[in-house]
C-alpha cells in the first residue's frame, strides 16, 4: 500500500465518521424539535380554551344576541369587553343570514316544503363554530323570502328589497352597517 492509498482511506474513514455524526445530529435535532413543539402545544391548549371562552364573554345564542343589543345600544355595561368582538360577531351574523338565504333559495328551487328554521343554529366562521341567534320573526321572514326567490323569479326584486329591509332591522338592533350584509343578498333580476 502506498501513501496515496493510505491518505485516501483515512479521508474516506473521516468522511464516513463526519457523515455519521451529521446524521446523528439531525436525528437529535428532530427529536428536540418534536419535544419542544409538544411542550408548546401542551402549554397553549389551556390558553386556547380560555381564549374561546373570552370570545363573546362566553355567551352564545339568544343570550349573546340580547347582550349585544343591550351593549350596542348603550343600555348595559354588564359585558364591557363585548365590543372587542365586534368584527367576529358581525361575521357570525352575516354568515347566519347568508346560510338562511342559501337554505331558503335551495329549498324553494328544489320544490321542498318550507322547513322550520333552526334558531338558534350552529354557524361556522373562521374563528370556529358558534351558536347564532336572530329574532324568530326576522329569521322566519328571511327564510320565507329566500324560499320565494328560489321557487319563482316573478317577484325576485321585490323579495330582495324585503330581505334588505329585514337586514336593516337587524342592523338597527345591533348597530351594524347594512352595507356589510350586501354580499349575502342574491342578485336582482336586472343584475343577473
Amino acid at each position: 500500500m502506498n501513501a496515496e492509498s493510505l491518505i485516501l482511506a483515512v479521508v474516506a474513514m473521516l468522511c464516513s465518521i463526519l457523515l455519521g455524526l451529521f446524521v446523528y445530529l439531525i436525528i437529535k435535532l428532530n427529536e428536540f424539535e418534536k419535544q419542544l413543539f409538544t411542550r408548546q402545544e401542551a402549554r397553549s391548549e389551556p390558553n386556547a380554551e380560555n381564549n374561546e371562552i373570552k370570545i363573546f364573554c362566553g355567551l352564545d345564542g339568544q343570550a349573546l344576541w340580547d347582550a349585544w343589543v343591550q351593549f350596542a345600544n348603550g343600555s348595559s355595561n354588564q359585558y364591557p369587553t363585548l365590543g372587542s368582538d365586534r368584527n367576529i360577531y358581525l361575521a357570525l351574523l352575516r354568515q347566519h343570514v347568508k346560510d338562511l338565504i342559501s337554505e331558503g333559495i335551495s329549498h324553494g328551487r328544489d320544490g321542498k316544503a318550507q322547513a322550520q328554521v333552526q334558531n338558534p343554529r350552529v354557524t361556522s366562521i373562521l374563528r370556529g363554530d358558534f351558536q347564532s341567534y336572530l329574532p324568530h320573526s326576522t329569521c322566519d321572514r328571511i327564510y320565507e323570502l329566500a324560499y320565494d326567490i328560489g321557487k319563482t323569479d316573478e317577484y325576485r326584486d321585490d323579495n330582495i328589497a324585503s330581505l334588505r329591509s329585514c337586514i336593516i332591522t337587524i342592523c338597527q338592533s345591533t348597530q351594524f352597517n347594512p352595507a356589510d350584509f350586501e354580499a349575502c343578498l342574491p342578485a336582482t333580476r336586472s343584475a343577473a
